[in-house]
């Protein structure tokens, strides 16, 4: 139910639904997800009394009645059902405050603020991932107005981004991505969340076979990325964390992500004196990247691939020569052929 009704409310448009019905639709995610929790609940406790219950059974049931409910869903209803069950209906609050973030800031997150902070505590860490997952939502569609609410979430997001749990690890690192895109998060929180990542980074290999563990990798590589690029004054070793980011890419899972990633690379490379990449050392090394995955178009969309042509082409000769003069030898072959796309 959760995401098909995200996607209904997401697809409504801001201003097509009334405040009360965008309350209604919020109040309602939160009392699902409220549910699932005594479902999961009861399950762990063999309280199939409760169980009924939170499936909708009266007080008054019989009991052979709630027996056939509970063995109706026991073979359905484990732990990870309930908790896509949760994360599905979390992305309901992200559709609510983008359709409408003054009636979500105002009615729904008073609500949700104790929730989140009962989920982050240590005694709910069955909420944990559903908390992580709510802030990157509250991140994404709320922006700057965000930053109100960061002393919430923002530590344990931190924390999350070395958690053992791929999915969680994940989520945490992909808030790191869009928070620090806000000039904000660099005082209170850039340098430990460039601690975070590394240390992340570092603990966890992710196998060829673990697509959550891969997906995990390549959603820390991009906060790092982002961090580098937004706030790099506040990085301990900014080559150190370049040459590993580096290291890293292509991504492997999430080449959505990925193509983002790159375009934020190529900006910045288009920017007087590269922009925070801060030398010129550094615009060579994003732009000998770029040229190298030009003809992979899960990496570098054609949109990208006509860009990096014309940029090349536009170059002074002298300026030109200069900067591949510092790419590798495979580098400088690409440009070649990039050279040749771009006159045609």
């Amino acid at each position: 139910m959760g995401n098909g009704l995200a996607n209904v409310v997401s697809s409504a448009g801001t201003g097509c639904l009334q405040p009360q019905q965008v309350q209604g639709i919020s109040d309602l995610a939160t009392s699902e997800i409220l549910k699932s929790f005594q479902r999961e609940k009861a399950l762990e406790d063999g309280n199939l009394g409760d169980l009924a219950k939170a499936l909708g059974g009266g007080e008054d049931d019989d009991d052979d009645d709630d027996d056939e409910a509970v063995g109706d869903v026991l073979g359905k209803s484990d732990e990870d059902e309930e908790k896509e069950c949760r994360l599905g209906l979390s992305s309901i609050f992200g559709a609510c405050m983008k359709i409408n973030p003054e009636v979500f800031i105002s009615h729904s997150w008073p609500a949700l603020q104790g929730l989140m902070q009962e989920w982050l505590s240590p005694q709910g860490a069955k909420g944990k991932l559903l908390a992580v997952n709510l802030a990157c939502d509250l991140c994404e569609h709320l922006g700057e107005r965000s930053t109100a609410v960061w002393p919430v979430f923002m530590d344990a997001v931190l924390e999350s981004v070395c958690a053992a749990d791929a999915e969680e690890r994940g989520s945490a690192a992909f808030c790191v991505v869009l928070a620090a895109q806000v000039p904000a998060f660099g005082p209170p929180y850039a340098a430990r969340a460039f601690q975070a990542l590394g240390a992340s980074l570092q603990k966890f290999k992710a196998k060829k076979s673990d697509e959550d563990a891969q997906r995990a990798a390549d959603n820390a590589v991009a906060a790092l990325v982002q961090l580098c690029i937004s706030h790099p004054s506040a990085c301990p070793d900014l080559n150190g964390c370049w040459q590993t980011a580096f290291s890293k890419m292509p991504f492997k899972v999430d080449v959505e992500e990925g193509l983002k990633l790159h375009r934020k690379l190529f900006a910045e490379a288009q920017k007087p004196n590269g922009g925070n990449l801060g030398s010129m050392e550094r615009v060579a090394q994003v732009l000998g990247y770029l040229c190298e995955i030009y003809d992979r178009s899960e990496h570098c969309d054609e949109d990208l691939q006509k860009e990096i042509a014309k940029t090349l082409r536009m170059m002074q000769p002298d300026t030109r020569q200069a900067l591949v003069a510092r790419f590798t030898a495979k580098q400088q072959k690409k440009v070649e052929r990039i050279l040749a796309d771009a006159q045609k």
